[in-house]
């Protein structure tokens, strides 16, 4: 059986085809995907009704974050935390681009009549601001965001019933407590969401 999440958070790897030279330097790093091909997955296969999506995504690509979220039947609530990627700087299309956004949504088949969520923040005073360091490697964020959504919710759910499962997709790096998929470290994400063996998770 499938394995399913109560949290996913997710860095879909954008290709930024209008900028030749941005496209030139994130593809030398990771595999990029069509907008398109990333509407595709069947990202509802590792969901339950009462999963929430963190998501990763850049000022330009904002309208196809949105687009992307909805096509994995996901409602967007709000932005979870803004990345001013410390002393980091890059010039901009309008003004000096210094920050990064995580968005969170929730899924669409949730029915708070009908599934009583296990999800309950039990730290209401997470700053939506978050001035960090940015590691080494383009695109890399700091694993301080896997930890500060893990914070929120805690590690149980709210019957303390069960331990709540964490997925991070498109991950380039393992991280404790969180189930991480990536092809450049275990596997396609087409074969994880298809329920196939990739290999070591966490």
């Amino acid at each position: 059986m499938q394995k399913k999440y109560d949290v996913i958070y997710a860095d879909p790897p954008w290709a930024y085809g209008s900028s030749q030279k941005m496209h030139s330097q994130v593809s030398e790093v990771y595999n990029t995907m069509k907008l398109s091909a990333m509407q595709a997955l069947p990202i509802q296969n590792i969901c339950h009704p009462w999963t929430l999506m963190f998501m990763w995504t850049t000022g330009p690509k904002m309208n196809e974050a949105m687009r992307l979220l909805h096509q994995w039947n996901f409602t967007y609530k709000t932005v979870a935390f803004v990345w001013k990627k410390g002393t980091h700087k890059n010039m901009g299309g309008y003004t000096m681009s210094q920050s990064e956004f995580i968005l969170v949504a929730r899924n669409m088949a949730h029915k708070p009549s009908k599934y009583g969520s296990p999800l309950k923040p039990i730290n209401f005073a997470t700053p939506q601001f978050q001035d960090i360091p940015r590691p080494r490697g383009h695109s890399s964020k700091p694993d301080d965001f896997n930890h500060l959504i893990q914070s929120i919710y805690g590690t149980r759910d709210v019957d303390d019933t069960r331990d709540l499962q964490y997925c991070e997709l498109f991950a380039r790096r393992f991280i404790k407590d969180w189930d991480v998929v990536g092809d450049s470290i275990n596997g396609t994400i087409q074969d994880f969401l298809a329920g196939k063996n990739i290999g070591r998770l966490r």
